[in-house]
C-alpha cells in the first residue's frame, strides 16, 4: 500500500483473499495482471496503473483456478455495485443480443443473455445509435455529436461533455464530434443532450427502428405490467 499511500486518486480499496491461504506470489501476480488487463479493456474508468506486469508462468491447472477466482471477483464486485470489470455492452451481432461479461465463464462457457433496446437519434444532420440497458442508455462508438453547444445546455451536461472530450471519448472530426467508445448515461436526456449540444427531452428523441419514441415504448411496457 505504500506506493499509493500519498496518491489522491482513490478513497476506497477492496481486498480479496483466499480462505485457504493458498495464493502464492505467482498467483497474485497473475491475478494483478489479468485485473489490469480487464480494466483497461472494458474502458469504464481511466486506469492510473499502466505498469501491467507480465502474466506469471503457471501450470494449466493453476491458471484455470485463477480464472475461476477472477470470475468470483467480478461477480462479487458487481454485487457490491462496482462495475469496473464489466463491459458496458458486448454485442453479439449474429444474434443481435447483449451478453453481460459477468455471466460468461471460461470454465463452463455459460452465457446468459438479456434483452436490450436498440435506439437511434437523428437531428440536424447528426446521427447516433444507442442501447437501453439495465444501467441506462449506452451511446455507441461511432455515433456523432454536435461540434458546438448552445447556452441552453445545462452546466452539468456541459461538464459531462468537456470530460468526454478531455478523456478522448469524443474526438473532433471535421464539423462534428465522434464517439470513440461506448459511453453510458444514466438516463435518455443527458445522452441526447450531449449528442445535439442543447437540452432536449431524451425519451421523445430516442426512437426504435419502427420510429416509436422511447417514451411510447416505456408506456407500453408499463401497461403490460399493470
Amino acid at each position: 500500500m505504500n506506493h499509493v499511500s500519498n496518491k489522491d486518486f482513490w478513497n476506497e480499496v477492496i481486498f480479496f483473499v483466499s480462505k485457504d491461504e493458498n495464493l502464492t506470489k505467482s498467483h497474485v501476480k497473475y491475478l494483478e495482471s489479468r485485473l489490469i488487463q480487464i480494466a483497461l479493456s472494458v474502458k469504464r474508468y481511466k486506469i492510473e496503473n499502466y505498469n501491467q506486469s507480465q502474466l506469471s508462468s503457471l501450470p494449466a491447472a493453476d491458471r484455470d483456478a485463477m480464472e475461476e477466482f477472477l470470475l468470483y471477483i467480478k461477480l462479487l464486485i458487481g454485487v457490491l455495485g462496482h462495475k469496473l470489470l464489466e463491459e458496458i455492452t458486448i454485442v453479439n451481432k449474429k444474434k443481435e443480443e447483449i451478453i453481460p461479461l459477468t455471466a460468461t465463464t471460461t470454465a463452463n462457457k455459460i452465457i446468459e443473455t438479456t434483452s436490450n433496446l436498440e435506439l437511434t437519434l437523428s437531428i440536424a444532420g447528426l446521427k447516433a445509435k444507442a442501447l437501453q440497458t439495465d444501467e441506462g442508455i449506452v451511446v455507441l462508438e461511432g455515433s456523432e455529436a454536435a461540434k458546438d453547444y448552445t447556452n441552453s445546455l445545462s452546466l452539468g451536461y456541459g461538464d459531462i461533455r468537456e470530460k468526454l472530450i478531455n478523456n478522448g471519448d469524443l474526438i473532433l472530426d471535421g464539423n462534428k464530434y465522434i464517439f470513440k467508445k461506448n459511453v453510458l448515461f444514466d438516463t435518455a436526456s443527458p445522452a441526447a443532450a450531449i449528442v445535439v449540444g442543447y437540452n432536449i427531452n431524451g425519451p421523445l428523441t430516442w426512437k426504435d427502428k419502427t420510429g416509436k419514441t422511447l417514451k411510447e415504448i416505456e408506456r407500453e411496457r408499463l401497461g403490460k405490467t399493470e
